[in-house]
């Protein structure tokens, strides 16, 4: 899901004049999905794509770092648990 662009009038999102025509799947699960939509009193920095105040949009952008960060851990975590 991490990097996968869908149309966003396919989903019902408004394309304001000059935006994007497309999104990250990831940033529609965390926005639409699971209702986060707070907005930060600063932009944040993305992995892809501009800075943004959504942290919706923060997470969906970031989500193949995140989800690389949550493997290593816990691959080390598991490694970790298992010496004699």
């Amino acid at each position: 899901m991490g990097l996968t662009t869908v149309s966003k009038s396919g989903l019902g999102i408004r394309v304001a004049l000059g935006g994007s025509e497309t999104t990250l799947k990831s940033s529609v699960y965390f926005q639409k999905t699971l209702g986060i939509n707070s907005t930060m009193p600063w932009r944040l920095q993305t992995v892809m794509g501009v800075p943004t105040k959504k942290l919706g949009v923060f997470l969906g952008r970031n989500s193949s770092v995140i989800g690389t960060g949550l493997v290593v851990h816990g691959s080390n975590t598991l490694y970790n648990g298992f010496k004699p």
